[in-house]
């Protein structure tokens, strides 16, 4: 599976849910999770099959790393909101955080996401030129 077949298989989904339900935590984890899992899918594919789209980044945290210095730290958020997930407990409220997060236009550039309409072309941006 592609990083795009992956995007659209899974995140482009999961936000849309998020968004039409913004109150429903499930949904907001579900977002997080899609999106965090999408940098390490992104990374191994292109890792194995086209290194010049990771070169620079030796290992998946120093990828991360840049992501969430990219996008203002709005993806270790994503990252911190997807772990708190398989702790079963954070001290932040997710609905509010999420929301907050997927609103910022850098994250959606970063992500591949539409910033405009669900028409947009994907994967613009950063994403494509690694």
């Amino acid at each position: 599976m592609t990083p795009d077949q992956f995007f659209e298989a899974f995140v482009r989904g999961n936000y849309e849910d998020c968004q039409q339900y913004p109150g429903c935590v499930r949904r907001a984890f579900n977002a997080a999770v899609s999106a965090s899992h999408l940098a390490d899918h992104y990374f191994t594919y292109w890792n194995k099959h086209d290194q010049s789209k990771v070169r620079g980044f030796k290992a998946i945290g120093e990828f991360v790393e840049d992501l969430s210095t990219n996008t203002d730290g709005c993806f270790r958020d994503i990252r911190s909101i997807s772990n708190a997930y398989k702790h079963l407990y954070t001290s932040i409220d997710i609905t509010v955080s999420i929301n907050i997060i997927f609103r910022r236009k850098s994250l959606y550039q970063h992500l591949g996401m539409p910033t405009h309409s669900p028409d947009s072309h994907l994967m613009s941006g950063r994403w494509q030129k690694l």
